[in-house]
């Protein structure tokens, strides 16, 4: 019902509340369909994340690694289907390694350069 309201916004705090708690709860799921909404909500949570606090931010890189384990889902999905050719699935390998480390560094309690 939230997500009909035209008067809530992408970035209002009730709807990111609700896509956080839909994400942490779907994330683990193997439902393609329900994989590739989480990827969506995850990236509009990420986006006011981002728009709040423009640092390395622990949170920040909660959802960054969900972003990333998700996508990982929906790349291995493509490759068993034959959906994707493998120079474009390289490519998204090493996308997916590079923010992988960047979550991994926002993890951390350590500051890595």
């Amino acid at each position: 019902q939230i997500e009909g309201d035209e008067e809530v916004h992408d970035n209002h705090y009730m709807k990111t509340k609700l896509y956080m708690k839909y994400v942490d709860i779907f994330h683990h799921t193997e439902d393609q369909d329900i994989i590739e909404d989480v990827v969506q909500r995850v990236k509009i949570v990420l986006n006011t994340l981002q728009l709040i606090d423009r640092g390395c931010s622990k949170l920040m890189g909660k959802y960054l690694m969900v972003l990333v384990e998700c996508q990982q889902k929906v790349l291995m999905t493509k490759k068993r289907t034959g959906n994707i050719s493998l120079h474009d699935l390289q490519q998204a390998i090493k996308e997916l390694t590079r923010v992988k480390l960047t979550a991994m560094r926002m993890l951390s309690q350590y500051v890595l350069l």
